[in-house]
Parts: C-alpha cells; structure tokens; sequence
C-alpha cells in the first residue's frame, strides 16, 4: 500500500508540473511489479507472461491498466475465491494491446454475464477497447484490447 502511495504521489506532482506529456513507461515491468505485490498481498499465486520484453505506454495509460489489473485480481479473490491468477499481455500488428487475466475461481452463472465489473469496463471504454468475459467452473477470464498509443 505503501508502496502504491508514494508512486500515486509521484505521478501526481509530475503532472502538476507537466513532466508527464510526453512520458513513457514500460508496462511490462510496471504489471510484473504489481501482479507480484497482488500476489503478496492477497496470498495468492501470480504469473505474468508477455510476448515482447518491454512495452511502452504513456503514464495515463499504464496507471489506468495497473488500476485495471487491480482490481480485476481484487475481485477474482473477493468474489471468486481463486488462488491464482494470470496475466497475459500480447501487442499486435494492429496496433492492440491485448490483456488476459485468468482465474482459477469459481466463476459465476451465465445470467451473471450482464453485470460486467463497472469500473473496469468504463476505464476499458475510456481507453478506446474491448472487454469479453468468459466464465466456467474452472475460473473467469477477462480479454481485453485497448489501442496501444505510445504518446496518448
């Protein structure tokens, strides 16, 4: 928590003084940080896997997707109960970025479907992507495309 507190704060005074226009982070590196502290912190098993070694996003968008991955892993082990979850990160040559998160959790019916998780649909459409959500006995998955716009 900690942690997250003194990056939130940072991130804070360099937009106050505009440091941040044209500022890139590595996304990658960035959800590899935060899935293991998610899984310190929930006492879960996580395991990120990404098709390039590096991925650059402006700041706006990686802490929008590190809030995102947030609370994705927060409600698969509040709600699902799972004891692991996994994250995939894949670019496109569309120029996509592609999100999976999964879950060994217990899932939810199918007429569940219709309450997609509020907040993270509307950062998704604020982000300009896609959500589908897949859920059975053995867990739920989230898939996830947003435009991957280096300087946006």
């Amino acid at each position: 928590m900690r942690s997250e507190q003194v990056q939130l704060r940072s991130m804070i005074d360099r937009l106050r003084l505009g440091l941040d226009g044209d500022r890139v982070v590595d996304i990658v590196g960035e959800l590899e940080t935060l899935m293991a502290e998610m899984g310190r912190h929930w006492q879960i098993a996580t395991m990120i896997t990404a098709t390039c070694p590096t991925l650059p996003v402006s700041i706006t968008m990686a802490h929008e997707l590190r809030q995102l991955v947030r609370e994705a892993v927060a409600n698969a082990v509040r709600h699902g109960q799972c004891s692991r979850v996994d994250l995939v990160l894949a670019n496109t040559k569309q120029g996509l970025l592609q999100i999976s998160i999964g879950d060994n959790g217990k899932g939810f019916a199918a007429s569940s479907f219709a309450l997609t998780p509020r907040s993270i649909s509307e950062r998704i459409d604020a982000l300009g992507g896609q959500l589908r959500i897949a859920s059975d006995a053995s867990g739920v998955r989230l898939d996830i495309e947003v435009p991957l716009r280096c300087g946006a």
